[in-house]
């Protein structure tokens, strides 16, 4: 029987069909049904965990910072697969505990790495919390799975790239558009409740947008993001940036993904207030009341529409949410973008990012809400 196992893992001339005559014989040598059970599963998860770490070794060399767990839902899931089912964990601490577990004598690997114990696990995995799965991981002597007998989940890659994804075909846009998703990536991770998005380009010179979210104003389902490469000003990496702070107002921060968590839902509160103490938001509200700029002169109708359209919460919000990318991922493209809108000669334009202390609250606020809900890196 060792030698048949060891044919079949060396894969000496042994195609599908013969493969299976294997395995075939191997049942015929085991007679016993408990001990079969017991051959099947002891097989089954070792093949599972060596794909599982052969994976995450490979993101560690493909440089993905993080990996996605996936169940096969039915009505055999257990519980604790059913709660970590679609939870992303950083590649790091899963290398680690890969190379722990090599540097193991064979002997002790079961007694050091046992199977998580079923009373940890959350009996109803539908409303476990962010903290609760961060505690629930942390606990697990085993980090990847197999989490105990006959489990089927696997591992997958991660990427802010698998969720939105940059169908641009233009040379320049399209590496903005990369530098900007990787940015976004190595600051904060994405909730499961954002839909797959594409990105894509458009040549309207007449039209004054430079980024656009589009979604069904009806089911509030998003359909992709415009970049507009007509115009002159060619700010792609913070437009995106700001376009995507759009989509995560929608489907990310707030507790209903069906509206705009910027509006009102209670986790954005401290941004709301954050903001509304800045110098640039208060220079907004007075323009607003006063109906003219600081040099005194008056507004005309479009410009007065352009202020109500930037005290708006959803464009505050997005607005502040890119600033705070460029800052947090030290993006210099980035950074230079805000550096140029904020000392734009014309008001309404400067006034749309905030200068470096200024922003000081809203960044905290912003930093605060990741965290919280676990999504900083």
């Amino acid at each position: 029987m060792t030698q048949a196992v060891n044919d079949a893992i060396q894969g000496r001339g042994i195609l599908s069909q013969n493969l299976i005559r294997q395995a075939q014989m191997l049942r015929g040598e085991l007679r016993e049904k408990n001990v079969k059970g017991r051959y099947r599963m002891v097989t089954e998860n070792a093949i599972m965990k060596a794909r599982n770490f052969s994976q995450v070794l490979s993101y560690e060399e493909l440089k993905i910072t993080e990996y996605q767990i996936v169940a096969i839902v039915d009505n055999k899931t257990s519980n604790i697969c059913r709660a970590l089912n679609g939870q992303v964990f950083e590649t790091k601490e899963a290398i680690s505990y890969v190379k722990e577990v090599f540097s193991t004598p064979v002997y002790e690997v079961a007694d050091r790495f046992p199977w998580d114990n079923p009373s940890r696990w959350p009996k109803d995995p539908e409303t476990v919390t962010p903290k609760d799965i961060r505690k629930l991981y942390e606990g697990m002597a085993t980090k990847l799975p197999p989490y105990h007998g006959h489990c089927r989940t696997t591992v997958v890659s991660k990427t802010i790239h698998d969720t939105i994804q940059n169908n641009t075909t233009g040379k320049e846009v399209q590496k903005a558009v990369n530098e900007a998703l990787d940015s976004i990536n190595s600051v904060h991770r994405l909730s499961d409740s954002v839909n797959t998005i594409g990105i894509e380009e458009t040549n309207q010179p007449k039209e004054n947008f430079l980024g656009r979210l589009l979604y069904n104003s009806k089911t509030m389902e998003p359909v992709k993001i415009l970049m507009n490469t007509g115009l002159d000003v060619k700010q792609y990496e913070l437009t995106l940036a700001h376009e995507i702070g759009h989509l995560l107002d929608l489907q990310m921060l707030g507790d209903n993904p069906k509206e705009f968590a910027s509006i009102a839902d209670k986790k954005l509160q401290a941004l709301r207030e954050a903001a509304a103490k800045t110098d640039a938001i208060s220079m907004l509200w007075k323009i607003k009341r006063e109906k003219k700029l600081p040099n005194g002169k008056e507004l005309h109708s479009e410009e007065y529409k352009r202020v109500i359209e930037l005290l708006n919460e959803r464009e505050i919000s997005s607005r502040a949410y890119a600033q705070w990318i460029a800052n947090k991922s030290g993006n210099i493209n980035m950074q230079k973008q805000v550096k140029e809108i904020r000392e734009n000669k014309n008001i309404l334009k400067s006034l749309t990012q905030w200068d470096y202390k200024d922003f000081r609250g809203i960044e905290k606020a912003l930093d605060e809400l990741f965290k919280e809900e676990d999504w900083l890196k």
